[in-house]
């Protein structure tokens, strides 16, 4: 039997981690949630392997859901439709690579996400740069009936691209009408 908090659902399959351990907190500064590191044990083809991803524990402010930013399966659903459109409509869109959903017993459901080192030492071209890849995102989007907010983008430092942004923050996403009727159809 499946020990239900470790499953993290979303992807290309559902997976059945050994086990999250959390690290430690990476941000509590946030209105819709804090921000935990974890390490992830998966068990693949017999191997172990151990994976640093970002918890997101939302707060239990409210429980409509209404908006996206409080509500993780919402959140989770929003942006799998985000990176499907932009898979089959080429949006040029950078997104976070994982994003799963894992339940927590009687407690809000957690977002797991890739970790990434967020760089705080930008020059002036590195911020011009990133800029610039935010505003052609967010036009991107708007073309295609999504409203992505400029807040939900960070910058990630990239060998051969240099700083692009990355959706990361993913409250700031509004999908069209009839995606998040969808979204919330399934649910």
């Amino acid at each position: 039997m499946r020990a239900k908090h470790r499953v993290l659902k979303g992807g290309l399959k559902t997976v059945e981690a050994e086990s999250i351990e959390v690290k430690g907190l990476i941000s509590d500064e946030g209105v819709e949630c804090d921000v935990y590191e974890v390490e992830v044990t998966l068990n693949r083809h017999g191997k172990t392997h151990k994976r640093r991803f970002a918890e997101k524990r939302f707060k239990t402010r409210h429980s409509d859901d209404i908006s996206t930013s409080e509500n993780p399966r919402l959140q989770h659903g929003v942006m799998r439709e985000l990176i499907a459109s932009n898979r089959e409509q080429d949006m040029g869109l950078n997104i976070l690579p994982t994003i799963r959903l894992r339940d927590a017993g009687e407690k809000k459901p957690r977002l797991v996400v890739s970790l990434f080192d967020e760089p705080t030492d930008l020059n002036r071209q590195e911020l011009q740069d990133f800029n610039a890849d935010m505003e052609r995102q967010m036009r991107s989007a708007r073309a295609h009936g999504w409203i992505v907010r400029n807040d939900s983008f960070c910058p990630v430092r990239d060998d051969e691209l240099g700083v692009v942004a990355v959706i990361a923050d993913f409250g700031g996403v509004t999908p069209p009408k009839d995606v998040l009727d969808r979204v919330r159809s399934k649910r």
